[in-house]
């Protein structure tokens, strides 16, 4: 029997998560409804995944964050995914919130398999 996994996220932005699904090369669909055992759930944005399975986002009113839905993907795929998700996301918020204090990315290093080093310049 499938399931879904809820997984608590910290993003925000949903300008930058869009941004983020595009630079990972993930197609999506904007505000779809799923059936799920019988039921439709809505969600912000859904990736279908090829060979089944779909990942969903949802907007939480309470926090003003999503959260996540996997249903139909194995745990480690779900992992795996969430960790490329969570580290570009930061990447590009990062990014966006520098550009709008005139900084600009210098340089970009990885730091080992999960670490990124982003050097920021001021610009005059």
């Amino acid at each position: 029997m499938s399931h879904i996994t809820h997984v608590q996220t910290r993003i925000y932005d949903r300008e930058v998560l869009l941004q983020t699904l595009k630079s990972l090369g993930r197609s999506y669909g904007e505000d779809r409804e799923v059936r799920y055992e019988g039921r439709n759930i809505r969600f912000d944005i859904v990736l279908e995944r090829r060979g089944g399975g779909c990942i969903g986002f949802q907007w939480d009113r309470q926090d003003g964050s999503y959260r996540i839905a996997y249903w139909g993907v194995s745990p480690s795929g779900s992992a795996d995914f969430q960790d490329r998700l969570l580290q570009q996301y930061a990447r590009n918020k990062i990014l966006k919130e520098a550009g709008l204090r005139n900084y600009v990315l210098a340089q970009e290093q990885r730091c080992g398999e999960n670490r990124v080093r982003l050097v920021l310049r001021k610009i005059a």
